[in-house]
């Protein structure tokens, strides 16, 4: 093996895409993978040491340590290692997190100088993190614990000292899959952030920064300190210099790649006719909720109607949108009532921009496949009920009665620029 990414679990990982990207933009392609070691099989596979380079993750950062015969002076400052490199069975460490999370913060141009700064987690990305902010000259650093380790608080503590915070960082795993539904902060409890960093960057949005950029917060995602890490890889492993200025545009391109195309809006507007199109006209793969239902269930939902209440349809419904909103790179037709739970939009923004499909009321038909939209009457009282919460969760909106053609390309073409991480 020559270069990889060893951990445990990896399934969620960005890592080969942006290696790819990079080998890319610097015309010198190199073999990364994604190398899963078990907790058990972890000491065999250092002592082996058959690899020329490895970026690593959780839960090794710190384990990997005493395996080393070096370490650089700013990982051994910090105590976690997320690079190794073998040069002739010697293998020396070091921290190109450091590098991503300090590059983050100040291409987000967020002020930490003078400010009280909080930490959520004590593992080896939050020494990282603690080292990126006492360099950039934070006032105060405190760490928050479920576990009480020494120097920390308690998350229920937070409720009572939330007020003194400016600047949050999320160095734990919660928020991604399998807690990509969950979040640390109740942003009730800290009225004085400005800027919130968070580590995860898969989902590309997690609730924590959804809910950051709602209330007009200062936000960065991980996928920034994936890339710019990611830059400092490439650099070890190729012993060239790269230029900063290639970050966003790398950035860019893995945005594109991961992000989800959504398409809500009434019955009858043409969502799932548009995603079809849209799909066949690009290297999205589609969806369609109620379509995924029906598979669910076994049956057409009209018949499924016939036993159960609209709210057993909506538990339903909420379900396979969980599921669903975990895809990348597909374009997603929503079912016109999904937007009645918010849970479902936050979920489906966590790696989706959100098109609002609006169409003209007389040309909206009953659906007789629903009964709360199976007459004129319905669709109407259903558009008067609806209409400001398609506005609300819309991303980008599309409005007049266009040929699909038309729509399709239209959102193909604002698609890369739509994106805001």
């Amino acid at each position: 093996m020559e270069y990889a990414l060893i951990g445990y679990p990896l399934a969620q990982s960005f890592a080969p895409e942006n290696h790819h990207l990079i080998g890319k933009y610097l015309h010198h392609p190199y073999p990364f993978k994604l190398f899963e070691v078990k907790p058990e099989d972890f000491d065999s596979f250092m002592k082996k040491k058959d690899f020329l380079g490895i970026n690593v993750t959780i839960p090794y950062k710190e384990k990997i340590i005493p395996y080393l015969d070096e370490i650089s002076p700013a990982a051994k400052a910090i105590g976690a290692v997320n690079l190794v490199m073998n040069e002739n069975g010697r293998l020396k460490g070091y921290n190109v997190d450091y590098h991503g999370l300090k590059w983050s913060i100040i291409y987000h141009k967020m002020e930490v100088e003078g400010k009280d700064c909080l930490i959520l987690g004590t593992g080896g990305t939050s020494k990282t993190a603690e080292h990126v902010l006492q360099e950039l000259k934070a006032k105060s650093i405190t760490k928050a614990s479920h576990s009480h380790h020494p120097g920390s608080i308690s998350y229920a503590d937070l409720k009572k000292e939330g007020k003194r915070f400016q600047v949050i960082i999320n160095t734990t795993p919660i928020g991604m899959y399998p807690h990509n539904e969950q979040s640390l902060v109740n942003f009730f409890y800290f009225p004085n952030v400005e800027a919130v960093v968070d580590v995860i960057y898969n989902p590309l949005r997690t609730i924590f920064i959804s809910e950051a950029k709602q209330r007009g917060i200062k936000y960065a995602t991980g996928l920034y300190m994936l890339v710019s890490q990611g830059i400092k890889t490439y650099e070890m492993f190729s012993h060239t210099k790269v230029e900063e200025s290639v970050v966003p545009k790398i950035i860019k391109d893995l945005e594109t790649q991961k992000e989800n195309i959504i398409l809500i809006g009434m019955p009858s507007a043409g969502k799932t006719d548009l995603a079809k199109k849209i799909a066949s006209l690009s290297d999205f793969r589609f969806f369609d909720t109620d379509e995924e239902i029906e598979k669910f269930i076994q049956m057409p939902i009209k018949d499924y109607f016939l036993d159960h209440s609209v709210a057993e349809f909506r538990a339903l419904e909420e379900q396979i949108i969980s599921k669903i909103s975990l895809n990348t790179h597909c374009v997603i037709s929503v079912g016109s009532g999904a937007v009645l739970r918010d849970r479902n939009i936050s979920r489906l923004k966590q790696n989706g921009v959100v098109f609002f499909l609006d169409r003209s009321l007389f040309l909206l038909k009953p659906n007789k496949d629903k009964p709360i939209t199976d007459t004129p009457e319905k669709i109407e009282h259903r558009y008067q009920e609806r209409y400001h919460l398609y506005l609300s969760y819309a991303d980008f909106h599309l409005v007049g009665d266009h040929s699909l053609e038309q729509d399709a390309k239209t959102i193909l073409s604002s698609y890369p620029e739509s994106i805001v991480i």
